[in-house]
């Protein structure tokens, strides 16, 4: 192992290097800095002297903020559909996270910058009555798996949702109910008993 470099006094973007933090699971020297906007962070020397770490992460809160003032379009529903899309498949904390990053669903890379995840939306029939769909429920959010429907349709698509094949035909229990006049209640609670779908429609669905 080689000499270790002292840092200290030394700067790196925003960053100024105060003391010696210890070392990392690495092992490798960490140093606590101080950013210019006064937080103090401990990092380590390797990611001070790449240039990975120059800032407490202000420079990158700030870049985002321009961006949003540059697109004027943060505060609409277009844009908080696109926030609880990437929280859903990124943030773990999130309560939808395992139904959506959880299992595997991840984003389309081009959309992690909200531009472009606007102008496909714009292209593709987006209104603000519309919910984003995937047309696919086990694929990812991207152009080709994801469209623009109303939240009535969407309830037909999700991944638990309730369908029933009688005599060839395959709908929804709610189809069925509204079809037939049985409550959607009265016809999932049959389901459950064990009785089959000629049992439960039977004559009721002519």
């Amino acid at each position: 192992m080689g000499r270790l470099i002292d840092l200290s006094g030394k700067r790196f973007g925003r960053l100024t290097v105060i003391e010696r933090a210890g070392s990392n699971n690495n092992k490798s020297a960490t140093w606590r800095c101080r950013c210019d906007c006064g937080k103090e962070i401990v990092t380590s020397g390797r990611l001070l002297q790449n240039g990975s770490t120059v800032s407490c992460g202000c420079n990158k809160a700030e870049k985002a903020s321009r961006r949003l003032r540059k697109h004027g379009m943060s505060g609409t529903l277009l844009y908080e559909i696109w926030c609880s899309m990437k929280s859903r498949c990124n943030r773990k904390s999130c309560k939808d996270y395992p139904n959506y990053g959880g299992r595997g669903i991840t984003i389309f890379p081009e959309w992690n910058e909200f531009e472009p995840f606007y102008r496909w939306s714009m292209e593709n029939g987006y209104a603000k009555h519309l919910t984003i769909d995937r047309k696919n429920v086990n694929g990812n959010y991207e152009p080709d798996n994801c469209q623009w429907i109303s939240n009535s349709e969407q309830s037909k698509n999700r991944r638990t949702t309730l369908k029933i094949t009688y005599q060839g035909v395959t709908l929804t229990a709610m189809e069925w109910s509204e079809k037939t006049g049985i409550k959607y209640n009265t016809i999932k609670s049959w389901l459950n008993q064990g009785k089959t779908p000629e049992q439960i429609l039977g004559r009721r669905s002519a």
